[in-house]
């Protein structure tokens, strides 16, 4: 979400309510499997790649 906020430039502010679950309790990401048997490997990082779909959800909505 911060990544997020930081690429729109919004400036408005979180709250989370620490009473409620926050997802799956336990988040478990290896793309080991992908590469050792795809020979896959991500093409553009997180970073680049939240900016570039904020830029194009940003793109998207001003032609609605």
């Amino acid at each position: 979400a911060h990544m997020i906020k930081d690429s729109s430039d919004w400036n408005g502010e979180f709250v989370f309510d620490t009473s409620k679950p926050d997802g799956a309790p336990k988040k478990i990401l290896d793309t080991r499997k992908m590469v050792n048997v795809l020979n896959w490997k991500p093409q553009t990082d997180i970073n680049t790649g939240i900016s570039l779909t904020v830029k194009w959800y940003q793109e998207q909505i001003k032609h609605t």
